[in-house]
């Protein structure tokens, strides 16, 4: 048996992400002969962008085993990283629970240049090996007050005379890391490029069978605001979410469906609460806090809203994204980890179909990567892994309240989380 590797949020789980778990069997299949399991590398109640996820991780990790064999959760302090250090904790994960093969999606299959995932290995060969005249416009770039994102796309431009769009998609900026950390940490995953179906990963447009998750979010949390109580009744709409989403992931769903959704204004009060109890040294230890930040939220105005502190954050070298970040390791608490990257050695399940017990075993039994099954037994061997498990831990029982003060649904505190079992 061949093991696919899956790097996700699943928020929430829809077609286009079962699409691609079919696809990758598909191919893997085709090349080998072989039957395949899919394992995934899941974040956890929070996103990489700095949002509180729309459903909490296991039911989100439930969703999925309508495609999937077995959800790991990504760390939290690096699944809401930057994208390489998110990439980086994502392969090595996939590497340690004895994936052969890396899937993910891309933007387009092929272009009048040729395939792009030739591109995209060209293009990450570059961004990996890092030539001095990179390197040089980079910095140029930098100092001229760009944010990282763009002036990376200006000095690859500049360097290679291409147009850079690899580098400005969602898809393709994730997968073109993904390939990175598998060169920089010398792993054996073989990547599986699938094409995207459907709308584009940031579209609000609900689109067809193959909407994007930020289509289906926003749709669910509007159409909740217009009806009395902030529950979604309307039969048409449970059969327009039933159109993108397969009825076992729905299904999983159903409680939430019939709640106010949880919003990223929801963590405002955590964030207040923090900066307003802390004096400006413990501020800046916060993961992604330098003093000019802490120095601005230090004199921040009061009351405040979420979106008014994002924007009163925002500025011209500082992308919105990693306000963001940086606005949720304050609430959290989230300290500046003591390496750039490291590997957890531990991996939390979330959820597995039965069948997959034997898959299950021989990662338990093959490496010295510790899979947490029973929460409250788990005991990590170093200082890292006791961190990092802590931190999610304390960070999932905030969620939790969270959720239980917006929706009335009561969730188990990690320790005392069960295993979803298909």
């Amino acid at each position: 048996m061949k093991l696919i590797g899956v790097i996700a949020e699943f928020n929430p789980f829809h077609n286009g992400h079962a699409y691609l778990i079919e696809e990758a069997r598909r191919k893997v299949t085709e090349e080998t002969g072989e039957e395949t399991g899919v394992i995934i590398c899941m974040s956890g109640n929070y996103v990489q962008r700095g949002s509180l996820a729309v459903f909490d991780k296991y039911t989100r990790a439930e969703s999925s085993l309508c495609s999937a064999d077995i959800v790991f959760e990504m760390p939290v302090i690096w699944a809401t990283s930057d994208a390489g250090r998110f990439a980086a904790c994502g392969v090595n994960m996939l590497s340690q629970l004895n994936c052969d093969y890396i899937a993910f999606g891309i933007e387009e299959n092929s272009t009048e240049h040729g395939s792009v995932s030739a591109e995209l290995q060209k293009t990450a060969d570059i961004l990996f090996d890092e030539p001095e005249e990179y390197k040089s416009l980079l910095s140029q770039y930098l100092s001229d007050g760009q944010a990282y994102p763009l002036a990376r796309i200006n000095a690859f431009k500049d360097f290679t005379g291409s147009d850079g769009k690899y580098l400005s998609t969602s898809n393709n900026i994730l997968a073109l890391e993904y390939l990175i950390s598998i060169k920089k940490y010398n792993l054996a995953l073989k990547p599986v490029f699938i094409p995207r179906k459907g709308a584009d990963y940031g579209s609000s447009e609900m689109a067809g069978n193959y909407s994007s998750a930020t289509a289906i979010r926003e749709y669910m949390n509007i159409t909740k605001c217009a009806s009395e109580g902030g529950s979604i009744e309307d039969t048409a709409l449970i059969s327009l979410l039933s159109d993108n989403m397969p009825a076992q992931a729905l299904s999983a769903i159903d409680k939430y469906l019939h709640a106010p959704s949880v919003t990223d204004s929801d963590i405002l009060p955590y964030i207040i609460g923090k900066i307003r109890t802390s004096d400006p040294e413990e501020l800046q230890t916060i993961y992604g806090m330098n003093e000019e930040l802490c120095n601005r939220l230090m004199k921040l105005n009061y009351p405040t809203d979420y979106d008014s502190l994002k924007d009163y954050m925002k500025t011209r070298n500082l992308t919105m994204t990693r306000v963001c970040r940086l606005l949720l390791h304050t609430a959290l608490g989230i300290k500046e980890p003591p390496v750039q990257f490291a590997p957890i050695k531990y991996a939390n399940l979330l959820a597995m179909r039965k069948s997959a017990s034997k898959i299950l075993e021989e990662i338990s039994n093959s490496n010295d990567l510790t899979v947490i099954n029973k929460k409250s037994a788990y005991k990590a061997e170093d200082s890292l892994s006791r961190d990092s498990w802590q931190i999610d831990c304390r960070t999932t029982d905030v969620y939790d309240q969270i959720v239980y003060d917006k929706t009335g649904i009561t969730l188990p505190t990690e320790l005392r989380s069960n295993i979803r079992f298909q």
